[in-house]
């Protein structure tokens, strides 16, 4: 596992986006939520929160990333103005997506989470998820 430390980790988010906005995300290398996420999302640390990416319309799961700066509108202009909390991350360890019948399982509650329903209802990851997700994907770079 060269130089990948999964135990730094305290804990996760998952950040949401779809279609329509997945390449701007990846492109910018910048993570969005909702007004209404922002204290919940500011609390992020970039050296202790996992960061993943949930793409609702192809129902993958992309990881694992690093915050690199929280902010309230970093981009103003980005996804049109109309997601003002916003992470700058960083990849940290480029593993292969997930499907859903593949990190579900890592959850706890995963039902409760919305994921069939194409929405991330409650984002926050605990310590055990974060490496249950990070074995997943380790799992899948093995097996290819």
């Amino acid at each position: 596992g060269g130089g990948i430390n999964i135990n730094s980790f305290t804990g996760g988010y998952i950040f949401q986006c779809d279609q329509s906005s997945v390449r701007e995300t990846m492109e910018r290398c910048l993570f969005g939520s909702p007004a209404e996420c922002w204290e919940m999302m500011k609390k992020l640390k970039w050296d202790s929160t996992a960061v993943f990416l949930f793409d609702s319309t192809e129902r993958v799961l992309h990881g694992v990333f690093s915050p690199l700066e929280v902010g309230y509108n970093l981009e103003p202009h980005a996804f049109n103005g109309t997601i003002p909390s916003q992470v700058r991350v960083t990849v940290y360890y480029a593993a292969p997506q997930l499907e859903m019948h593949e990190f579900m399982p890592k959850l706890e509650s995963p039902t409760q989470r919305g994921f069939h329903a194409g929405f991330v209802a409650s984002p926050q990851l605990s310590r055990r998820e974060v490496v249950g997700l990070f074995d997943a994907m380790q799992q899948k770079l093995l097996l290819g």
